[in-house]
């Protein structure tokens, strides 16, 4: 492992909000790409968890009969 990259939702009435962490700490792997690779990742990682929350609060809306 060269480093590690965390995702936090900082507002749990905002799925659309978070905060990205990345720390490289193998001096070797500094300045090559990884920690914008690892950025892109946890953004594409992100939009997935956010689109599935979406999915799953129109589904409860829909269970509950407020919208068709």
């Amino acid at each position: 492992m060269i480093g590690d990259t965390n995702v936090f939702m900082t507002d749990d009435t905002d799925a659309t909000l978070a905060e990205i962490e990345i720390m490289i700490a193998e001096t070797g792997y500094r300045k090559n790409g990884r920690g914008k690779e690892s950025t892109l990742l946890m953004l594409k990682y992100g939009e997935e968890k956010i689109r599935q929350k979406k999915t799953l609060q129109c589904l409860l809306i829909r269970k509950k009969g407020y919208a068709s």
